[in-house]
């Protein structure tokens, strides 16, 4: 067989041969196809067409070309197959000769011994199979026309018709292109939203159609915006931070081993959430304040993610006088107003709190808004008379006035509580002032007493005014609510005490607070309680006016209301009014002064002059007649500057006897007379101390209910005694116009039958020779009592007093709301006040919580009952 096949291609090519003449013709030609291919490893192959157009019928053909390689790319054919069109039995071989024929030069050939053609009209003949020789590699291989040297004898591509005639067809080269392949993405996801903090993951896939071939393979990098992806999955993750706050644009490069790329484009939107206010004023409620104070409103607001920094809260400007800020840490709004007319009106404030994230047009909320709405009035300005020069022994009107323009703020009522020293000062009555009368206002009252829970730290004098527009005859019934211009209240008047020790003094009159709501305006509609925001009072006798305010005082209180009574999370009262203390400047008797001549008939230390001044300590300030100024300065006997008093009256029976001359007089001695009291069955007993015989003393006492004549006791068996009785005062004299004293040492003055209640309320006393001494009394109680505890509210401690008029068991228990016993106090006490300090702690000395207790107290056949309260 293979002797018969060299055979054959000896005779081929000895036929080929023999047709050295030839011709050419256009339409007779060779082509090697072009072939575009994947990058692809050492032997892997390639196919390449053949192609011939022949213009003539052909017997045989025989093609040579040569593989040049150009760039890393290295072939070689290794491998020719024949098309079927000549595919035909006829057909000597399928290729002429194997093989490469070195230097890339390869050769094809066939002759058909029988028949007319070879080949079945022109197109494709043969595929040339090319194996790589390198790895992996781009670029192009030609296929380009070649010629062979074949023993001497150059060889071209040529063709053989059926005559026998070579024909020189047209080579037109071809090539084998090595290229790449760009790769290009199957899933990129589209834009979403994650809030910071949150963490995104998709997993992105490209196909590359190299990839089939081997050589190829992808990788994914990030090529813009944060996160990272997984150079091999694809798998892209991103946890987003405070920073990222916005639109974030997302670009993900894949990549082949050659250069090839492509680029999955996405946006993620990193939201933030927003602050959002917490604690803001009622947006539908106008809050009230008093000009010239500092308005404080507390916002607060909460940011659920925390971040990115804050709330950070600022003011939002508008329109409005002054500087209004806001703590951009604390969120506490603070404007502080100025008493100007600039400062009346309603006024809008807006506070934002902002978390400071970024804004764009994917993240666009990082704050939020509370706004309010503050009206600002002029205070109201209520004031206490101060009147000057007021003579000793005569009734004073003392008005209570509001000042300046208030008409904003129209007035519903009034509650006020007012103190006095009711030893100088005693009340006689109060009326409805002009504001009052002017407007029809339907209801005044008063009640004047020492009343409260402040115990022995009440003012001696305490008056309460209350005064409503209206009642009910509807809200349009009173003229008017208020003046455009400062107007009267109400009025008040005091009988002056003739006590001379009192001239040249400042008797104030002043606010005072036992709760929250004492001395409080009313709104015209009752939804706003108005109290106080400062508190004003006198340096003394002509002094001037100084402020006393202090919110952190504990009630009661003469300096106003402390600040917790403000506090709380509804419509708690307004600090909205300033309160002035007034008061009676007593004139000073030296302007006055006639010292000796207490009848005023022009002759000093006479006889008369000492009836006279007996009587006065009987029948008071009438025994004067109509002279009263002139005889109380004149009574100033022993020019000690005190007017009216037993020691003037001492001293001038020494002067008209001429024991002492009329001054200078002798010093003043340093002598003690303590006087007590107690209730023996239907009398009370006045017991003194004296460390020197007294000359005179003089007692008043407050009774309620009948008393008889006093009698004397054994120190004082040879003094004379006077009394009188003015309504519910009983005014004793004990003295003597001639050489006897009231005996030192421990003695009963005297006794008093009663049939009733009756307390030393005042005692005046002097030496034997006129001089004043030092005087202190101990009351005992003539009645069970069981006093308000003190303070209360009170927090850990409060007193708790109790009353015994007779030695006596007694105890005192203190019970929750519930009943329960917490604390039991009890023992035998001699007649006086048994004090006791409850801690806030039971039996067992556990603290209790804060709330309402109460404290019963049991003596003999009384019993009372009181509250109290625990604030903590």
């Amino acid at each position: 067989m293979k002797q018969n096949k060299l055979l054959i291609l000896s005779l081929l090519a000895s036929f080929l041969l023999l047709f050295s003449a030839s011709y050419s013709t256009a339409q007779n030609a060779v082509t090697f196809g072009t072939v575009d291919d994947c990058p692809k490893p050492a032997n892997g192959t390639v196919e390449v067409p053949v192609l011939i157009d022949n213009g003539v019928d052909l017997a045989a053909l025989d093609i040579i070309g040569k593989v040049v390689s150009s760039g890393d790319v290295d072939l070689i054919v290794t491998g020719i197959s024949f098309d079927n069109r000549m595919a035909m039995p006829e057909v000597l071989d399928q290729r002429f000769p194997i093989g490469d024929l070195g230097g890339g030069i390869f050769r094809l050939g066939a002759m058909k011994l029988t028949g007319n053609n070879l080949v079945d009209g022109s197109g494709q003949i043969a595929t040339l199979t090319l194996t790589y020789l390198s790895h992996c590699k781009l670029g192009t291989a030609n296929l380009d026309p070649a010629t062979y040297d074949c023993g001497g004898d150059t060889k071209a591509t040529n063709f053989v018709d059926p005559d026998a005639n070579q024909i020189d067809p047209t080579v037109n080269a071809g090539a084998v292109n090595v290229v790449n392949s760009v790769p290009y993405f199957t899933d990129c996801p589209g834009n979403s939203a994650i809030y910071w903090g949150d963490t995104y993951v998709y997993t992105v896939h490209a196909d590359d159609s190299d990839l089939a071939c081997g050589c190829d393979s992808l990788k994914y990098y990030m090529d813009a915006g944060p996160g990272q992806v997984n150079q091999f999955s694809g798998q892209y993750s991103f946890t987003a931070t405070a920073q990222h706050i916005g639109c974030q644009d997302i670009r993900i490069r894949v990549e082949d081993k050659f250069g090839g790329m492509a680029y999955c484009e996405f946006q993620i939107s990193v939201l933030n959430e927003p602050p959002s206010f917490t604690e803001c004023p009622d947006c539908d409620t106008t809050y009230i304040y008093a000009w010239g104070t500092t308005v404080e409103v507390q916002t607060e607001a909460d940011d659920p993610d925390d971040g990115p920094s804050g709330p950070t809260y600022s003011l939002i400007p508008g329109s409005y006088p002054g500087n209004p800020s806001v703590d951009p840490a604390s969120g506490l709004f603070t404007w502080d107003t100025e008493e100007d007319v600039a400062f009346i009106g309603y006024f809008d404030f807006c506070v934002i709190a902002t978390d400071n994230a970024p804004l764009d047009s994917c993240n666009t909320v990082n704050a939020d808004t509370c706004c309010f709405t503050i009206k600002l009035d002029p205070k109201f300005r209520v004031s206490i008379q101060k009147v000057h020069n007021v003579l000793q022994g005569h009734y004073q009107e003392v008005s209570i006035n509001l000042d300046g323009s208030y008409e904003s703020e129209p007035m519903g009522g009034f509650d006020f509580l007012i103190a006095y020293d009711a030893s100088a000062l005693a009340f006689v009555n109060a009326d409805p002032g002009q504001l009052l009368e002017t407007c029809h206002w339907e209801y005044f009252t008063y009640r004047f007493g020492a009343f409260g829970n402040c115990g022995d730290a009440c003012p001696s004098g305490l008056l309460r005014l209350v005064a409503l527009a209206e009642t009910n005859n509807g809200e349009n019934h009173p003229a008017c609510f208020t003046s455009a211009s400062g107007t009267e209240l109400a009025t008040i008047n005091f009988y002056v005490s003739n006590d001379r020790t009192l001239e040249c003094m400042y008797v104030p009159i002043y606010f005072y607070w036992m709760d929250c709501t004492d001395n409080a305006i009313s709104s015209k509609f009752g939804d706003t309680l108005f109290v106080e925001a400062r508190v004003f009072a006198f340096e003394g006798f002509e002094g001037p006016e100084f402020e006393i305010t202090d919110h952190a005082v504990e009630l009661p209180s003469a300096t106003g209301i402390p600040d917790e009574c403000l506090d709380g999370d509804k419509l708690y009262p307004v600090r909205f009014v300033d309160f002035r203390a007034g008061g009676i400047d007593i004139v000073c008797g030296d302007s006055i002064d006639a010292r000796g001549d207490i009848n005023v008939n022009g002759l000093a230390y006479e006889i008369a002059d000492a009836v006279m001044y007996t009587n006065y300590f009987i029948s008071g300030l009438s025994a004067f007649g109509s002279h009263v100024e002139a005889s109380t300065a004149a009574s100033d006997v022993n020019a000690d500057g005190i007017t009216l008093s037993v020691a003037d009256l001492v001293y001038l029976v020494r002067v008209i006897q001429g024991d002492a001359p009329p001054y200078p007089k002798p010093g003043p001695a340093d002598d003690n007379f303590i006087v007590s009291t107690q209730i023996q069955g239907d009398r009370l007993n006045v017991a003194y101390n004296a460390t020197a015989s007294m000359g005179a003393v003089w007692m008043r006492f407050e009774v309620t209910g009948s008393v008889d004549a006093p009698a004397l006791g054994d120190g004082a068996t040879n003094m004379e005694l006077k009394y009188g009785i003015n309504g519910n005062e009983l005014n004793v004299l004990v003295f003597d116009l001639g050489d006897n004293s009231i005996l030192a040492g421990q003695h009963n003055l005297m006794s008093i039958p009663v049939s009733g209640n009756i307390k030393l309320v005042e005692v005046d006393a002097a030496d034997f020779n006129g001089n004043m001494v030092n005087i202190s009394t101990h009351n005992l109680p003539t009645k069970f009592a069981l006093e308000q505890n003190y303070p209360n509210p009170f927090n850990p401690v409060t007193s708790i007093e109790l009353a015994l008029p007779i030695a006596s068991e007694y105890s005192v228990t203190i019970y929750n709301v519930a009943g329960q016993v917490i604390r039991t106090y009890s023992g035998n006490a001699n007649a006086g006040v048994v004090k006791i300090e409850w801690d806030g702690r039971d039996a067992s000395g556990s603290t209790v919580a804060s709330g309402m207790y109460f404290y019963k107290a049991v003596a003999g056949q009384f019993s009372a009952t009181k509250k109290m309260l625990l604030m903590k």
